[in-house]
């Protein structure tokens, strides 16, 4: 339940290699047990097929979390969707700059944006706020920093 709320990459490995011990124990309760009837080679075959098991999951958890690991950018889709909630924003005139990377399997988003030079800073500072609260209500960003631009 925690895994499908959470996706976290370390839970999924830790499920992966519950599994193994599972599959593991399984295979050497069947060599001991072929081991009476005289079966002698099937440790040997349970053992060879365990290791290539392991090692493709191994890989397949690697290859899967290699992005988040290090700090890939999100998609344009998901890039275009925060330009796109934060220019609906009243007094927001433009986006000048988003830049997002993958903390884990959470976003953080640095975005700039250009707001009328005559308001105030408070004004200023007021907007600002509501571009990040907006930007964290998308799901899976954890952080946002926002900086103004007077145009």
């Amino acid at each position: 339940m925690v895994l499908k709320k959470t996706h976290s990459p370390s839970l999924e490995a830790n499920k992966q290699d519950h599994l193994n011990d599972i599959l593991m124990m399984i295979c050497v309760l069947i060599a001991v047990i072929s081991f009476k009837f005289g079966y002698y080679f099937l440790d040997s075959v349970f053992s060879f097929f365990i290791g290539i098991y392991i090692l493709y999951n191994g890989f397949v958890v690697c290859y899967k979390n290699i992005d988040f690991l290090m700090g890939k950018t999100p998609s344009s889709k998901i890039i275009r969707k925060i330009k796109d909630l934060v220019l609906s924003l009243d007094k927001v005139k433009k986006v000048n700059l988003i830049k997002t990377q993958y903390l884990g399997t959470n976003i953080q988003v640095e975005i700039h944006i250009g707001v009328d030079k005559n308001l105030s800073l408070k004004e200023s500072h007021d907007i600002g706020n509501k571009v990040r609260d907006k930007v964290l209500s998308i799901k899976k960003v954890s952080q946002c920093f926002v900086y103004i631009d007077p145009m």
